[in-house]
């Protein structure tokens, strides 16, 4: 991964397009601003609450809670023994971490209270996802989803069939469950039920993120290590677009795409629909780790820098 070497404050991105573009580095982009210096360790995971405070997973093991406005800490929350590879944030806002140690941490995101701890899995909670119907989805490295009650912490069930670790889970406006994994596959469940309705085939490799094209969009999009973004549409994909490396995650914000590489970001304007087009832009030297942008408040974007730093876009 590359560090930025200078780690100073800017003023926002211009987000205006020119000539249907995206203003791109040559063209009047600043360098993403610097929100915070506080993590001991590279983070792993970033979410953002309804809020807008910012969460940070670590693997120093702590959540570390900010006012991303100001570029304050507000809390840091302890109680993992390993790596915080998951976060996820209710619209009540509880916040879930998961960890390398298997657990999950409860928290409440008004004072930093701890909950309760879910215990069940056999490997590290790499994907959280927040539920209908007082239900969070959790996904593992021990090739299970598991079903959690939000109210009490009851574990109601384990969703088996994955071969590799579960590294993405997504929430359809209807509970419909999606499941991405290491064994290069997405599987469909039942919100209601739990019960497996399709496995989409596709990419070659890790399926590392899932995201919905737009609000209310039925057509999801997938980001792998074979390099590659699919869109899915009744049970069948084709390759939207096509990039030097791993498609840590996928993002849309009004039409625009945005993919968190393993070294950059790169954007895609909807002007650019053929995979083989390049990038509008890329946002060279900002992302390193699993995770790397979480959608924030008013179209924001956060990406994740090497050894800690939480930079805005």
């Amino acid at each position: 991964c590359r560090r930025w070497r200078a780690l100073v404050k800017m003023g926002p991105v211009d987000r205006r397009r020119r000539g249907g573009r995206w203003v791109g580095y040559a063209e009047g982009w600043v360098k993403p601003r610097l929100l915070h210096l506080g993590h001991t360790a590279q983070v792993l995971a970033i979410a953002v609450g309804p809020t807008g405070n910012l969460y940070a997973g670590s693997e120093d093991g702590t959540v570390r809670v900010w006012d991303h406005v100001h570029a304050t800490l507000i809390r840091t929350l302890v109680g993992h023994a390993e790596a915080v590879y998951a976060l996820a944030v209710s619209r009540t806002d509880v916040v879930y971490s998961g960890s390398d140690d298997t657990t999950i941490q409860v928290w409440s995101g008004g004072d930093g209270a701890h909950i309760r701890t879910l215990v069940g899995h056999q490997g590290a909670v790499t994907s959280l996802a927040v539920g209908l119907k007082d239900t969070l989805y959790s996904g593992s490295s021990d090739e299970t989803v598991r079903v959690w009650s939000t109210r009490d912490g009851a574990q109601l069930q384990i969703l088996e069939g994955h071969t590799g670790g579960v590294s993405a889970l997504l929430i359809r406006a209807d509970g419909r469950l999606y499941s991405g994994s290491w064994d290069t596959t997405i599987r469909v469940w039942s919100g209601e039920t739990g019960v497996h309705l399709e496995t989409l085939h596709g990419h070659s490799a890790a399926v590392k993120s899932l995201s919905w094209g737009a609000v209310d969009s039925d057509l999801l999009y997938s980001g792998s290590k074979d390099g590659t973004i699919r869109a899915w549409s009744g049970g069948g994909s084709t390759v939207v677009k096509t990039t030097k490396s791993s498609v840590e995650t996928v993002l849309w914000i009004d039409g625009t795409m945005f993919a968190g590489l393993y070294e950059d970001i790169w954007v895609w304007d909807s002007n650019r629909s053929d995979p083989a087009d390049p990038p509008s832009c890329v946002l060279d030297g900002v992302v390193c780790g699993d995770n790397p942008l979480a959608l924030g408040i008013n179209g924001e974007v956060f990406a994740v820098l090497e050894g800690g730093p939480i930079s805005m876009m």
